[in-house]
């Protein structure tokens, strides 16, 4: 069992520890990161009362010990800013911002900062969709055919069967993240929706859990059939301007435009350090999150998301108006999907949301990763007690620890420091992936000469990747993005990847003649071949 997930148990908090995993894509190529969970083995059962009964002066120590503690870790980490919001019924008891919003800079992360909030906006799909339930537009057991008859998975039974529910419920029997190199790459939501054709199942249909966001996609498009307007524009209709989110958006444009934004970061490695350092204002990092929007797309703040949680907390009401049935609000926080073979874990996946039983009732969260922003939502509807945490550092588990410290907190369980137990995790991560090996042997060298390899090549799905000399190296151009993957080093008739520990290789095959008829990209997910043309 992990250490971390130990000492969660041991703290009485029985809550899955959720790691969110990178994609390990080779250079520039970074694709989205989502939820990986690592499910506890525990003979916890059942429920207890609950959180100890709090005065309104306790119940102000626990925010006042968590914000210190808060700060101190956000320190610990490096990370540049972050922001929190917690929430108690409909009342906000914390709204703060937490150091600034770039790296080297005095400007501060307010309540108004915004973030990319990634995989956090899976819930917002979801209740839209629910909302079209209400609506008598669609079921949640309806085929997806009856909406998109182009909609094709490899298996023709697979395709016929496929519900709505499916598409939010992780259970399709695709790889895990399959098709998320196709964000990298710059292809929208509806071509990687039309490539799940091209997918190869690595289970049967529905017999397991597997995070995906490329077939969350299929209910934004739904909606858009269903309601003759973008999904972008029910986003704001519906929810944001019903909830008073006037900061948030769903859009790249809004985004680079607002005053007040987060700049995303990740992790400079070297020499025993990590140091926070902005993603290039360059890279498709910054944007690729806006192809799949319905999985990942949202903009919003503290502040936003703090009526979010009230709207979840309330049932699905907002200050006296009801939004979304309870039937249908309940529908999305039910149990969908084991994330573990074992049902004792009680972890499940639900629509947009995780759920899990521990021994102080329900836990319903969600976290999210991608292009240098982590964060987390969760709350306890027995307790009706929550927390967000948005952070600007897309490599840093410090969201992760602030959610399993806050609750270990209020549920009177204040021993164990989580962020330490993680940040030591990380450092030896870090360290790993550093002494792992950086280069070929000396004296390595290609068995071709440069342009030998040079040429284009082809795959169904990712389509055209131009292979061509750069600075005496080879460079591997692909995607609508134009991503660039420059070859460093070659040995026989592999090629190391700039920017990786070494162990990230572009391999060519040739022919009994020494022709060059193919190669591999490894994307981290995935490692599709391309023939040459």
């Amino acid at each position: 069992m992990n250490s971390i997930l130990t000492l969660a148990l041991a703290a009485g908090l029985i809550i899955c520890m959720v790691f969110v995993a990178g994609c390990n894509a080779p250079g520039p190529v970074v694709a989205p990161q989502s939820p990986v969970t690592t499910p506890p083995t525990s003979s916890a059962t059942g429920l207890t009362n609950g959180a100890p009964s709090y005065s309104d002066a306790e119940q102000k120590q626990i925010i006042k010990n968590f914000d210190a503690y808060a700060e101190k870790a956000r320190q610990d980490w490096g990370v540049p800013g972050m922001a929190i919001a917690i929430v108690k019924g409909d009342n906000v008891l914390l709204a703060k911002g937490y150091g600034v919003k770039t790296a080297g800079t005095s400007d501060p992360v307010t309540p108004e900062t915004v973030f990319q909030i990634a995989s956090t906006s899976k819930a917002f799909t979801s209740a839209m969709v629910g909302m079209e339930v209400d609506r008598g537009t669609l079921k949640w057991d309806d085929k997806v055919t009856t909406y998109l008859p182009d909609f094709q998975m490899k298996d023709p039974w697979v395709t016929k069967e496929f519900t709505i529910t499916d598409t939010m419920a992780h259970r399709s029997g695709l790889p895990a993240n399959w098709g998320d190199e196709l964000m990298a790459l710059g292809y929208n939501d509806s071509y990687a929706i039309h490539a799940l054709r091209y997918a190869e199942p690595a289970s049967s249909f529905r017999s397991q859990y597997a995070y995906q966001n490329v077939v969350y996609s299929i209910p934004t498009v739904i909606i858009e059939k269903t309601t003759g307007k973008s999904w972008q524009e029910n986003l704001q209709t519906r929810i944001f301007t019903p909830l008073g989110m006037t900061g948030s958006s769903a859009d790249y444009e809004s985004f680079k435009n607002a005053k007040d934004v987060a700049t995303p970061h990740q992790y400079k490695v070297g020499n025993g350090t990590m140091v926070s350092v902005p993603v290039p204002v360059d890279s498709p990092m910054r944007s690729m999150t806006y192809l799949q929007p319905g999985a990942g797309g949202i903009n919003s703040n503290i502040h936003d998301m703090a009526n979010w949680l009230r709207f979840q907390m309330g049932n699905g009401t907002f200050e006296g108006k009801r939004l979304i049935s309870e039937d249908s609000l309940n529908y999305v926080h039910s149990p969908k999907t084991p994330l573990s073979s074992n049902m004792a874990d009680n972890l499940f996946y639900s629509q947009g949301w995780i759920r899990q039983e521990t021994k102080y009732g329900p836990i319903i969260w969600h976290s999210g990763a991608v292009g240098g922003y982590h964060n987390y939502i969760a709350y306890s509807p027995k307790e009706k007690i929550g927390i967000v945490i948005l952070t600007n550092n897309v490599e840093a588990s410090l969201a992760d620890a602030m959610f399993y410290q806050f609750f270990s907190m209020y549920f009177g369980n204040s021993g164990t420091d989580f962020s330490g137990e993680l940040l030591k995790a990380k450092i030896a991560e870090n360290a790993a992936a550093v002494t792992t090996e950086p280069t070929f042997p000396a004296g390595a060298h290609p068995t071709l000469s440069l342009p030998a390899y040079v040429g284009t090549y082809t795959n169904t799905p990712y389509g055209t990747a131009i292979v061509s000399e750069q600075d005496d190296n080879l460079s591997v151009t692909m995607g609508p993005a134009q991503q660039k993957l420059l070859l460093v080093q070659g040995n026989g008739n592999k090629f190391v990847v700039s920017g990786t520990t070494g162990n990230t290789r572009v391999t060519f095959e040739v022919d009994k003649d020494n022709n060059v008829k193919s190669m591999t990209v490894p994307f981290g997910h995935a490692t599709p071949l391309f023939t040459r043309v």
